[in-house]
């Protein structure tokens, strides 16, 4: 799953490809075709993140979330090598089960596929003048003429690792307040994006070790001055 580390820096590399260009087309086969209509022609406001959500906001009031999960990226092409089919989608994962006398074996064949336009796990694309951006396998992508910043879920996240806004006494009232009678262990709260969003297994084991945490330890063992040096020690972009 992207964290938040790179689902920031994914939608940089978004806005750096949006930034200043008109929408020429956009291909999702759930989008409503008033919403369609609006954002074809119409430019980028601004690329944001919220904990692991994308948000972009198109200047004819269009927004659009993506949340990537466990699978989905980003890629960003030339828009001659896309209409020419020499656009190559990520690198595929397929896994088949052989057959043995005593044993089953998985076998994992790793597949390419020559051109992304024909390639399944495409969920959206968004071509510019220039560029085209495809958003392989996520499974969250939400239009919508409403800031999904003031919405649920994303707003009962809590503060962002990767703001400039992070707040981390918040994030150290929120996680006390959470705690409080009940067991609540450290590990967990870390992972609780209601708390501090952005961060996944990947961070919390990371900001556990460099800390010398047991990640089963109870919040409430922790004295102030140790949640703080903690909820600091947050990615750095």
């Amino acid at each position: 799953m992207s964290e938040g580390p790179e689902v920031k820096i994914t939608a940089d590399k978004i806005w750096n490809a949006l930034s200043g260009k008109k929408i020429a087309n956009i291909l999702n086969n759930k989008i409503d075709n008033s919403l369609e209509y609006k954002i074809i022609g119409s430019s980028t406001e601004y690329v944001k993140t919220f904990g692991k959500n994308i948000v972009i906001k198109f200047s004819s009031g269009v927004y659009l979330r993506n949340h990537m999960m466990m699978w989905g990226k980003w890629r960003i092409y030339e828009r001659a090598e896309y209409e020419s089919g020499t656009a190559k989608s990520p690198p595929h994962s397929s896994y088949t089960k052989l057959k043995h006398k005593n044993t089953d074996k998985i076998q994992v064949k790793r597949e390419e596929v020559s051109d992304v336009r024909k390639d399944s796990r495409n969920r959206l694309t968004i071509i510019t003048s220039d560029k085209v951006l495809v958003q392989f396998n996520g499974p969250i992508l939400q239009f919508s003429l409403n800031d999904p910043a003031i919405m649920e879920p994303i707003a009962s996240l809590g503060p962002d690792a990767m703001s400039p806004n992070y707040d981390k006494d918040t994030v150290m009232d929120i996680m006390k307040s959470k705690s409080k009678n009940t067991g609540m262990i450290i590990s967990n709260a870390l992972l609780d994006q209601n708390i501090l969003s952005g961060i996944g297994n990947k961070y919390k084991s990371e900001i556990l070790f460099l800390n010398n945490i047991y990640p089963f330890e109870k919040v409430t063992t922790f004295s102030n001055d140790e949640l703080d040096r903690l909820v600091m020690d947050v990615p750095e972009y």
